[in-house]
């Protein structure tokens, strides 16, 4: 889980941590009390580290803000206009556009962490603001013990994100780009120069460089077991081998994926998405959140048939019971295969339900003194033509490898029976407790009440 603290606008010129009055930015007007500034902007969830306080009245307001557990304080008058770093008789200004936000700003950040990799927080500040046709941007990065201050790269059109995460427990800085939705780079300290680069390696170059250590949980919609991380960066790794050049993405009708975390040696990860459809062979490999924005297109027969078969699985039908109540069962699928055509022929659409197949037919629940039993019933449709059964994933619907739609409702679906007779089909959401209906009454009531499918 990761969690964003920040967004500090775009990125359009920085040069040096300390330096004169910024323009463009709508400079503080009324000087307010801490009280109004948390009725209204709720500033202490923002600066979450700190202990605010307020010192002062009027022109001679100041806002104190005490982070937990330093030997240092942070002053900032009520103009906001610095910010004044203070431990034991020492004091250094830095010259900040502002910092609680207002009707006409955002809010700026003030954070710890340890960007520089030297095992002692930092102190961050970061600000940012539309200016004529373009953005402007402030960001500081003060070392408290030294008081040293950090300049840092400009790269016009992106914007700096700083980000908490609770995997490592640490802040990372970064870019990210004009619209927030994927990473541009991490930024890195180098010590002997004591300046700040861009780590933008791409997401070709991170999938390339994976390692199994690397990999995070995978997530496997199938009833088996995920597959080892080993073999999964193996099965990648040969896949990339095989790329296919094309623009165009797979169709919306995508029928099987999975997903794992990735973990880049010295940076944030996040997820990685593997995308299968009906074109054979062709997977589709996808960066999401501060992952580097990349998509790769790859030919792998294995890699594909891994992702098509994720979602089969051996149906448990229970035969001699199903023998016992076929008629019922096979009347009540007819039915809704029936009605479900009915429905595409009347919006007018080229395709069918071709038929069904029993996926589940078992025993879940009985009461032998009242003489009731409820069991456990699901189908699998297929359609005519076979590529349209992607035309029905809704509801939590999966399709197989052999493109039959499994889970076709949203609710469980039971044959209920008493006295060996199969009396009607209900529906529930939740779990099924038998002990809750003592009586063979009980248990009709309750299939009445829930029989609308």
């Amino acid at each position: 889980m990761k969690k964003w603290l920040v967004f500090c606008l775009f990125l359009a010129l920085l040069t040096s941590c300390q330096g004169r009055k910024k323009e463009g930015y709508t400079p503080v007007g009324e000087i307010l009390p801490l009280e109004q500034l948390e009725e209204a902007y709720g500033v202490s969830d923002w600066f979450w580290q700190f202990t605010l306080s307020q010192e002062g009245e009027g022109k001679s307001l100041a806002y104190r803000l005490r982070p937990r557990g330093k030997d240092f304080t942070v002053l900032v008058p009520g103009a906001q206009n610095e910010l004044r770093l203070c431990r034991g008789g020492e004091e250094v200004v830095f010259s900040i556009p502002w910092l609680f936000p207002g009707e006409d700003r955002p809010t700026a950040t003030l954070a710890l962490g340890d960007v520089t990799g030297d095992g002692e927080e930092e102190l961050l500040y970061l600000a940012g603001w539309e200016n004529g046709d373009g953005y402007d941007s402030v960001c500081y990065i003060i070392d408290t013990g030294t008081f040293t201050s950090y300049s840092l790269p400009a790269r016009e059109g992106n914007w700096y994100a700083l980000e908490w995460d609770d995997r490592t427990g640490t802040l990372r800085l970064g870019t990210r780009d004009r619209y927030g939705t994927a990473r541009e780079a991490i930024l890195r300290f180098d010590g002997e120069s004591g300046s700040f680069w861009e780590d933008d390696t791409t997401f070709d170059q991170l999938l390339e460089g994976m390692t199994a250590e690397e990999m995070g949980e995978i997530s496997w919609p199938g009833q088996s077991a995920p597959p080892e991380r080993e073999t999964l960066t193996a099965m990648l790794a040969t896949a990339l081998k095989h790329r296919v050049e094309r623009v165009e993405e797979l169709s919306m009708g995508i029928a099987w994926e999975l997903s794992f975390e990735l973990w880049p040696a010295g940076q944030e990860g996040d997820m990685v998405y593997l995308w299968a459809g009906l074109e054979e062979n062709v997977v589709e490999i996808y960066a999401a959140g501060r992952l580097p924005r990349g998509r790769i297109m790859v030919e792998d027969e294995a890699l594909y048939q891994l992702l098509r078969t994720s979602r089969d699985g051996l149906p448990r039908v229970e035969d001699e019971s199903y023998a016992d109540y076929k008629w019922a069962v096979d009347d009540y699928y007819d039915a809704r295969v029936a009605n479900m055509n009915q429905l595409l022929a009347e919006s007018g659409l080229d395709w069918r339900v071709a038929g069904w197949e029993l996926g589940t037919f078992h025993l879940v629940g009985e009461n032998t003194e009242a003489g009731t039993q409820a069991y456990l019933m699901a189908d699998l449709w297929y359609t005519d033509p076979p590529e349209k059964v992607c035309n029905m994933l809704t509801g939590g619907a999966y399709v197989d490898s052999s493109l039959r739609l499994h889970s076709n409702g949203w609710r469980q679906t039971y044959l209920g029976v008493v006295d060996g007779r199969a009396v009607g089909v209900f529906y529930l959401s939740g779990k099924l407790d038998m002990e809750q209906y003592p009586t063979k009454q009980a248990f009709l009531d309750m299939m009445a009440a829930n029989q609308e499918g």
